[in-house]
């Protein structure tokens, strides 16, 4: 898998305030794949093959490499998230290569970086993810566990664990303001992280009505179309880079000075 067939993408994430704006808080980063004829894959369409091939550790690689090179040549403080597979970190030697890529950023480049984990499988390796977590928030990163309430799963390491913010799955979030079923699992959810640190976003809003409806219910942010598409942003080789701003007035970037 080459690099330059790998095309990364971004969204914005952000912070309900308490004046009813939002504040940007980073970017996810999401993971494209280039094929043979020139087309771009979904995560969705390579992500099965990948495990079945065991190129997690491979992909991951990639990424950040492609990510680091280009924090060393940015100068802003703007914040990136990024997606990696929790599987490879069964191996030793994964997690020191993460620790010594890290350590050759300055503070404030690590500053800079978060770390996404799926919730699934992040639990099902949870004694080997949790000196991860643990060396990511020590180093200066923020930690963000992604597709929660996907399936259910025990919420105890959010007491447990360094995790700053809780992702739910989309599939929670659509239609919010029509399904007490959801609100009901998304109390409880909100109920497991208090007296933690963590926060929970709700992704994929689309529409005003299920953002109120979770603001309603104590969401502290949010990701989605409502606020803003995804855009290009380091491309695979051969395509250039689509800017697409924020469908949010009002909106302040906390990573800048």
């Amino acid at each position: 898998m080459h690099a330059d067939k790998i095309h990364l993408i971004k969204q914005p994430c952000f912070l309900a305030q308490e004046n009813g704006e939002v504040e940007f808080l980073h970017h996810e980063v999401f993971s494209r794949i280039i094929d043979d004829k020139q087309h771009i894959l979904k995560a969705s369409k390579f992500s099965p093959a990948i495990r079945q091939t065991g190129y997690e550790s491979q992909l991951d690689k990639n990424v950040l490499l492609k990510i680091v090179k280009f924090l060393k040549l940015s100068d802003d403080m703007v914040c990136y998230s990024i997606n990696l597979y929790a599987q490879p970190f069964r191996y030793r030697t994964h997690f020191n290569w993460l620790r010594d890529e890290l350590l050759q950023l300055t503070p404030q480049q690590r500053q800079r970086l978060a770390f996404e984990f799926m919730e699934g499988p992040m639990v099902t390796h949870l004694d080997a993810m949790r000196p991860v977590l643990k060396m990511l928030s020590g180093l200066g990163c923020k930690v963000i566990v992604n597709q929660a309430g996907r399936t259910i799963i025990s919420s105890h390491y959010i007491k447990e664990s360094s995790v700053d913010y809780l992702k739910l799955h989309r599939s929670l979030v659509r239609n919010i303001e029509s399904r007490p079923e959801n609100q009901l699992y998304i109390r409880s959810l909100l109920g497991a992280c208090e007296n933690t640190p963590t926060q929970v976003i709700a992704v994929g809003v689309e529409t005003k009505k299920e953002w109120q409806t979770l603001l309603n219910l104590g969401i502290s942010g949010g990701q989605g179309r409502f606020f803003a598409k995804e855009s290009d942003f380091l491309p695979g080789s051969g395509y250039k880079i689509r800017q697409t701003m924020s469908s949010i007035s009002g909106r302040r970037n906390r990573w800048r000075k």
